[in-house]
Formats: structure tokens, sequence, C-alpha cells
């Protein structure tokens, strides 16, 4: 920093030798930051390179937990967890609407009012059992029940879509 001519009025202020070297070592971060800020031209260069990288899928969910499951409140057993996710996914196909089904039967407490609703989910921003089943399914498909580390999981895939760029630009 100093090299650099950065921080000149931190020199010989009366401050410790420890504060004067953070406040020079800010200034040398923020002159780095600026300096490697990409260009309009290269942002959208990536982001047309890389456009999958952008996608999010609108999902649900419906959670049957079991006593020993992460974060678990339930006193099911793994397997009466499992007849419950069966008789849900039996009335899914039946017709029942899904997020009807996730408010009244759901043991997730965030997604339960919003009927399951995990709003847009990027890619590896879930648990890898629910990653891999909202990644496989198409829109409008429902998984059958899996076990994932907050028990059983039931997926329901809305919609998918590439975020535009001025979504994404972060």
């Amino acid at each position: 920093a100093k090299r650099e001519h950065l921080g000149q009025q931190f020199l010989g202020a009366e401050i410790s030798p420890v504060d004067q070297a953070n406040a020079l070592s800010a200034e040398l971060i923020r002159k780095i930051a600026h300096e490697s800020e990409p260009t309009e031209a290269q942002i959208e260069q990536y982001y047309l390179g890389h456009r999958n990288e952008f996608q999010v899928t609108k999902a649900r969910h419906i959670v049957i937990s079991y006593a020993t499951a992460l974060a678990s409140r339930s006193t099911r057993t793994l397997t009466e967890a499992q007849a419950k996710a069966d008789a849900i996914s039996a009335a899914l196909k039946r017709g029942a609407d899904f997020a009807s089904v996730a408010a009244r039967e759901s043991d997730d407490q965030y997604t339960k009012a919003k009927g399951g609703d995990l709003g847009d989910v990027p890619h590896n921003q879930m648990e890898p059992a629910i990653d891999h089943s909202i990644w496989s399914l198409a829109p409008g498909e429902t998984s059958a029940p899996f076990e994932g580390r907050f028990g059983y999981e039931i997926v329901r895939i809305e919609s998918r879509r590439i975020l535009p760029l001025n979504e994404s630009r972060e």
C-alpha cells in the first residue's frame, strides 16, 4: 500500500501501528477490487457463455419427518414416515392439489404455510438428495417419495427459467 502511495492520510496520524497497517491494507484491498471489476462487455460475454449457471427452478416440497431425522420434532418411526409419504404420493397421483396437501401434511415449518413453496431454487442450493430430485424432474412432474436428511420428501417442479442478466448481474 505504501509503494502504491495509498493511505497517505494515515501516515503520521496519531493512530497505533496496528490500526495504521489495517487502514493501509483496507486501502489496498479497495484499489485491487476496483481494478478487477469486470467491464459490461465481460459480464455479458460470461452470462451468454454460462446461461445454464443462471437457471432456477420454482419448486414445492412436502417433508414427512421421523424421530431420528435431522432437526426433527416428530415421534414417527422411519417406517411410519415412509408409509405416510407413500399415502401422500398416492393421493397426489390421484389428482390432489400439491400445495393444499403440503399445507396440511408437511412437517417443514418454514414452507408449510406457503404450500411447500421453495421459491426459485438455483443449482446446488439444497441438500444433495433434494437437489438431485429437483434437477432430474421436468416442470409439472412430481417425484416419488425419497429419503433426505430431514425425512421423506416429495418434490414438485412448477417451472424452470434462466434468470435474465439484470437479475443475475451480481
